[in-house]
C-alpha cells in the first residue's frame, strides 16, 4: 500500500476547514487586556495612558493616603493660625484702657481740662416752663436708662431702679430732674463739696434721652486715700453718656447737634444707701466724640470678631477644606453680643462653644455626606490625567505653586509634599477645590 506523501497531506484543505477571514483590527489596549495577556504569559504591553476623562482616583488607590496627609496637615496650619491670631487679640483686650482712661482723667486737675463750649446762637431757646412729654417726637424716643455693671446692662424704670443699688437709683433721678427742669431736686444729688466748688444748677427741662450709665470701677475709701474726709465710703467711678433734643444750652454747651453726646466720667460717693455725686469729668472734647471711641476694650472686641470672620473666610477660600468657615458663625454672634455691650467674657465664652459645636458639625456629619456623594464629571474634569508644566515652584510648606496645563493656570499642589521646581513636567491626579493635585511625571 502507497503511503500518503506527508507534504501532499499538508497541502491539501480539510473539508471542515472555513474559509479565511480578513485579519481583524488591532484592538486597543485596555486594563482587561493587559490583564488577560499577562495570565496567558504574553509579554505585557506598554503602559496604559490614563484617559483624559478618568475620574479621580478611588480612596483606596496609592493617592489616598497623600490627599488623607494634605488634608490633616491644612487643617493643623488653619487652627493654629486661628488659635494665634485670636490669642493676640484677646492678649491686647486684657488691657484695661478703661482704667487707664478713667486714671488719666485723675491725673489732670479739674481746672485745666480743656472743654470746648459753644456760642449761644447754636443752641435752641430755652423755655423754662415747658413740659417736654408734650413732644411727640421725643416720645418715640428711647427714654429709658440703661445701666451696666459687672458685664452687664439692664434697661431700668423708676420703679425697678431701687432694685439695682443706690448708683442705679441715683442716676434715674438724675435723668427724671433733667427732664422737668427741678434744679432743686437735681441739687440735692450732689455733695456739698461739688455745689461749693461748681455753684448750684440752673436749668430748663432738658429732652434727654439714650441715657446710659457704666460703672467703671468701685473701691472703699480708707486712711490712706486723698480723701480723708470720706473714710469709710464706696466711692464708684461712672461713665455716663446721654443724648439731647433740641439742646438749649442752659446744661451742655459742650455739643449743640442733634445726637451728638459727650461722655463723662461721674465720681459717686455711697455710704448706708445713700449715694451722691461728688465730681464730674470730661473724657474728651469735642462734639464729634461717641461712647464707642472712649471704650478702648469694647473697640478692640469688634477688631477681634471682624479680624475672626475675615481670617476665617480667606483661609477657607484658599484651602476649601470646610474647616476655617465653621468659626464664622461664632464670630457672627460675639460681634452682635460685642454691638450690645455684653462683656468679652461672654463673648469670649459664646465663641468657643459655638465654633466647637459647628466644627464638630462639620467634620462628623457635613464632610462625610459630602464625601458620600456621587462625583459629577464637570468640565475641569477633563484636565485629570494631562500633563502640565510648572510655572511657579509648588512647595506645600510655603504655600506656593502653579501649574499651566491645557492653557490655563492652577494653583498646585504636591501629592507626595515634595518640592517641584520651575519648568518641571507633572501629571494632574485629581482636583481638590480651586487646586490640582500633581506628581513628577
Amino acid at each position: 500500500m502507497n503511503r500518503p506523501n506527508p507534504s501532499e497531506e499538508r497541502r491539501t484543505p480539510s473539508p471542515e476547514a472555513a474559509p479565511a477571514e480578513p485579519a481583524a483590527a488591532p484592538t486597543p489596549p485596555t486594563a482587561e487586556n493587559v490583564h488577560s495577556a499577562v495570565s496567558d504569559g504574553d509579554p505585557a504591553p506598554a503602559a496604559v495612558p490614563t484617559p483624559p476623562n478618568a475620574p479621580p482616583a478611588a480612596e483606596g488607590s496609592d493617592e489616598a493616603p497623600a490627599s488623607k496627609a494634605d488634608g490633616k496637615r491644612k487643617a493643623k496650619k488653619i487652627l493654629l493660625s486661628l488659635v494665634i491670631a485670636l490669642g493676640i487679640l484677646l492678649l491686647l483686650n486684657l488691657i484695661p484702657f478703661d482704667r487707664l482712661a478713667d486714671a488719666a482723667i485723675e491725673e489732670i486737675p479739674e481746672e485745666t481740662q480743656p472743654v470746648v463750649t459753644y456760642p449761644a446762637e447754636n443752641f435752641h431757646t430755652p423755655d423754662y416752663d415747658e413740659d417736654v412729654m408734650q413732644d411727640e417726637i421725643y416720645l418715640k424716643y428711647n427714654r429709658l436708662l440703661t445701666f451696666a455693671r459687672d458685664g452687664e446692662a439692664f434697661s431700668v424704670t423708676a420703679d425697678t431702679a431701687h432694685g439695682y443699688g443706690p448708683v442705679c437709683n441715683l442716676f434715674q433721678d438724675y435723668m427724671e430732674t433733667l427732664m422737668a427742669g427741678d434744679t432743686e431736686a437735681c441739687n440735692k444729688l450732689f455733695t456739698d463739696e461739688y455745689l461749693e466748688k461748681k455753684g448750684k444748677f440752673n436749668f430748663a427741662p432738658q429732652k434727654v434721652y439714650d441715657m446710659r450709665v457704666e460703672v467703671v470701677r468701685s473701691e472703699v475709701l480708707t486712711d490712706g486715700d486723698a480723701k480723708g474726709e470720706y473714710k469709710g465710703y464706696t466711692v464708684s467711678y461712672c461713665e455716663v453718656s446721654y443724648k439731647l433734643r433740641q439742646n438749649n444750652g442752659t446744661l451742655r454747651r459742650d455739643f449743640y447737634r442733634e445726637g451728638d453726646t459727650l461722655p463723662q466720667i461721674f465720681e459717686v460717693l455711697e455710704k448706708d444707701g445713700v449715694a451722691q455725686i461728688n465730681q464730674i469729668r470730661s473724657i474728651r472734647s469735642g462734639s464729634d466724640t461717641t461712647p464707642t471711641q472712649t471704650k478702648g476694650g469694647q473697640m478692640i472686641m469688634y477688631v477681634v470678631w471682624i479680624v475672626a470672620i475675615v481670617l476665617a473666610v480667606i483661609l477657607e477660600a484658599q484651602t476649601a477644606a470646610l474647616t476655617a468657615i465653621w468659626f464664622v458663625p461664632g464670630a457672627v454672634v460675639s460681634l452682635i453680643l460685642a454691638l450690645c455691650n455684653v462683656s468679652w467674657q461672654i463673648q469670649v465664652l459664646v465663641f468657643a462653644l459655638l465654633s466647637l459645636v459647628m466644627l464638630l458639625f462639620g467634620l462628623l456629619f457635613v464632610r462625610k455626606r459630602i464625601k458620600k456623594m456621587p462625583h459629577i464629571p464637570t468640565n475641569s474634569d477633563r484636565i485629570i490625567g494631562m500633563e502640565g508644566k510648572v510655572t511657579e515652584e509648588i512647595n506645600d510648606d510655603a504655600p506656593t505653586g502653579e501649574v499651566k496645563v491645557d492653557g490655563k493656570r492652577w494653583t498646585a499642589r504636591s501629592a507626595d509634599g515634595s518640592v517641584i521646581p520651575v519648568g518641571e513636567m507633572v501629571t494632574i491626579l485629581r482636583i481638590e477645590g480651586v487646586k490640582v493635585i500633581v506628581e513628577r511625571r
